[in-house]
C-alpha cells in the first residue's frame, strides 16, 4: 500500500506463511492492479534471481512486525543497497544500525515518506564497512569467548 501509486518500484521477495495468507492475498491483489509492485515468491539462497534482485537493489526494505535478527538487512548493506527497516526490529539496538533509517510497520503514510526520502539520497559506504566490523568472524568470536569467560 505505500508504494502503490508512487513512482517506486516494488519487487517483494518471499510469500506467505501458514500465518499469513490473507495478508498475502492482499497483497498480492495490490501487485496485480499495480505496475510498479512486483511479487518474485520464495526464493533459495543460492537463486541468481535473489542475487541479482539484491545486486540492482535501489534499497533494501525490512519492514516487518517481527524479524529475529534481521538477516535481509545485512545482505543488503552488503550488496551496497540502502536500507530502511521497521522499527519494531532488533538489529536497531547494533550501533552499525543507529543511523539506517526507519518506521512504524503499520504506518503506511510513514513508510511512503521514509521511502520517498530515501529514494532521494545516496548509498552510505560507511554504513557497510561499520557493519563488516561489527558483525565480522573475528569479533562475533571475540564476544562469544568474552560471553563465555564472564559465565565461568
Amino acid at each position: 500500500k505505500a508504494v502503490e501509486g508512487t513512482d517506486l518500484n516494488l519487487v517483494l521477495v518471499g510469500g506467505p506463511s501458514n500465518k499469513s495468507s490473507r495478508y498475502y492475498d492482499t497483497c498480492r491483489k495490490i501487485a496485480d492492479r499495480s505496475k510498479n509492485i512486483f511479487m518474485l515468491g520464495w526464493l533459495s539462497a543460492d537463486s541468481s534471481l535473489l542475487r541479482s534482485a539484491y545486486t540492482h537493489a535501489d534499497t533494501v526494505i525490512l519492514p516487518s512486525f517481527n524479524e529475529t535478527f534481521g538477516l535481509v538487512a545485512l545482505e543488503g548493506i552488503m550488496s551496497e543497497s540502502k536500507l530502511v527497516i521497521s522499527k519494531n526490529l532488533p538489529i536497531r539496538d547494533f550501533e552499525s544500525m543507529s543511523k539506517v533509517p526507519c518506521f512504524a510497520p503499520n504506518r503506511i503514510d510513514e513508510i511512503r515518506t521514509v521511502l520517498q526520502h530515501v529514494s532521494r539520497t545516496r548509498y552510505d559506504h560507511s554504513i557497510k564497512k561499520r557493519i563488516c566490523e561489527e558483525f565480522s568472524w573475528e569479533k562475533v568470536i571475540d564476544d562469544h569467548i568474552k560471553c563465555y569467560k564472564s559465565l565461568l
